[in-house]
């Protein structure tokens, strides 16, 4: 219980922010430092950007802290809004963000909503220790359609990334 309810508190505030996805350290900082000289954040993600929202200027759309990798989400969550970030390291590569907005989200009543969240933790904490079976061990899926949607699920992240056999 003590995890749901710091997932809900989590989701009382949401950041609105753009990210350029870099392949190295080094080309993170040199964004930056082109940023400071007066850059256009959104044109130089179009550019750089090796991520999918790059071609949307490396618009997110607005997020919790749970809905990002942990490295991302520290860094945009201490930021304030017209912050630019140093360099962060993910499992995705090194992001430059820019948090644009910060806002306080009105929840319904912990108590409301509690079994919810239980159930949504138990689901990311099975895909995770299915992700690392997945990498560890072999299990093949046998049932088509549930193939289907693990592949459909890994291709978004879950799964550790790991894809069914």
């Amino acid at each position: 219980v003590a995890d749901a309810q710091k997932s809900y508190d989590d989701a009382k505030v949401e950041v609105t922010a753009r990210h350029i996805l870099l392949k190295t350290e080094e080309d993170a900082t040199d964004t930056i430092e082109k940023l400071n000289r007066g850059g256009d954040f959104a044109e130089l993600a179009k550019e750089l950007s090796t991520g999918p929202t790059g071609k949307q200027g490396g618009q997110l759309p607005p997020f919790t802290k749970s809905q990002m990798v942990k490295e991302f989400s520290e860094a945009a969550f201490a930021m304030k809004a017209g912050e630019l970030s140093e360099p962060v390291k993910s499992q995705f590569g090194w992001h430059v963000i820019k948090v644009e907005k910060r806002r306080d989200v009105e929840l319904p009543a912990f108590d409301t909503v509690k079994e919810q969240i239980l159930a949504n933790l138990y689901q990311n904490k099975f895909q995770q220790v299915l992700g690392g079976l997945l990498q560890t061990g072999k299990i093949e899926i046998v049932d088509e359609a549930i193939k289907k949607d693990m592949q459909q699920e890994s291709a978004r992240g879950s799964f550790g990334g790991q894809q069914p056999k």
